[in-house]
């Protein structure tokens, strides 16, 4: 298998990523049939390695004799899969070796996480970051389309005429796992760890200047390094608050349970109305204009709710925490006491007649 044929066959998998982990690889095989008049149906050989069944994987040697056929007849589709769960012990960069490219990592997901690795020059390694304690799905594919299934149902073995193996080795510890591998940040842009991932450690040399630091869903630490010990200088959850310092910062970010951590490091000085969560313009009930890439806040009286009209989407927030998305014609209710923060993004449209974009708004309103 050539390895520009290898590349269309991963986009392929990785397009269907998502359907496959909500259940496009069907995997159940029934022995006989249901009868009406008796009702009694034969029962239903679950294969291991089968989206029902998944075999555990070990950091070391999975061998892998044979697969499912997945896919959905009716549709004319059908793929090769192998179902595995692996667990890590500790947080860091895995090695999953394939003993043949044609066999190998399709897609790994757990609940909350569809991390994205990165695959070697020989297509035989793929190489991932991955969260101690989480079990992590991985779809392993037959990635060579001449293999052919025209005569097998979904569900059934699939014996391949050579065992493959799929190695997996801890490689190396993920950057951002501590502080001394801090992750260098760019103050103004977004740090993002998603629900379910372990802290992530970012760093950013200070300029004796008065800073914001923001987290939205999530925690986040700041902290000054002093004879190689670090000491705090602010902390905040789900909220906002200022530090002054001249020298490297390092921020730890923690994703709550609940929610992913979006955290903000911003110079204060340079914030206008509507430009961060913290300097949210207000807006009351009725009818307001959004967009242009603004923050809007409103605090609800009473039991309310809120619509929105236009081509540009919103993000709510409850307070620093994110809560809904706002859409054409979608309404949220609002709880009464609740401040609410809205961001509408800079959209623009094209005028083919003229060659020109012009900004595009929405119209959110509350009653």
């Amino acid at each position: 298998m050539t390895k520009s044929k290898k590349i269309v066959a991963l986009l392929a998998v990785f397009a269907m990523g998502a359907t496959a982990a909500a259940g496009v690889a069907m995997s159940t095989n029934f022995h006989g049939a249901a009868f009406a008049d008796t009702g009694v149906e034969d029962e239903v050989e679950v294969i291991p390695g089968s989206e029902k069944a998944p075999v555990t994987a070990v950091e070391d040697v999975n061998t892998i004799s044979y697969m499912v056929v997945g896919g959905n007849a009716e549709m004319g589709f059908k793929e090769l899969n192998y179902y595995m769960t692996f667990t890590p012990a500790k947080s860091g960069v895995y090695d999953f070796t394939h003993s043949n490219p044609d066999v190998g990592v399709g897609q790994i997901y757990s609940e909350n996480q569809y991390p994205d690795g990165v695959w070697d020059d020989s297509w035989t390694v793929y190489s991932v970051e991955l969260t101690a304690g989480v079990e992590y799905t991985l779809i392993i594919n037959d990635f060579d389309w001449t293999v052919n299934l025209d005569d097998l149902e979904v569900g059934t073995k699939y014996e391949l005429a050579t065992p493959e193996t799929i190695t997996i080795a801890y490689g190396s510890a993920a950057a951002g796992s501590t502080w001394e591998s801090a992750i260098p940040y760019t103050v103004g842009e977004t740090m993002y760890v998603s629900q379910g991932h372990a802290a992530v450690w970012y760093s950013f040399e200070a300029t004796d200047t008065e800073y914001y630091l923001i987290a939205m869903g999530g925690s986040a630490t700041a902290y000054e390094e002093f004879v190689g010990d670090l000491e705090e200088l602010v902390s905040v959850t789900s909220n906002y608050d200022t530090f002054t310092y001249d020298d490297v910062v390092y921020i730890c970010v923690t994703p709550s349970a609940e929610s992913n951590a979006e955290v903000q490091v911003l110079v204060k000085g340079e914030q206008t109305d509507g430009s961060c969560i913290v300097k949210a313009i207000e807006i009351g009930k009725g009818a307001t204009q959004v967009g242009d890439g603004k923050w809007y806040t409103y605090t609800a009286g009473e039991n309310e709710k809120v619509t929105l009209t236009g081509n540009v989407d919103v993000e709510v927030f409850a307070g620093y925490t994110r809560a809904d998305y706002l859409w054409e014609g979608k309404e949220i209710e609002l709880t009464a006491g609740v401040t609410y923060n809205f961001f509408a993004p800079a959209y623009s449209g094209y005028d083919e007649e003229t060659g020109e974009t012009y900004p595009l708004y929405s119209t959110l309103t509350i009653s």
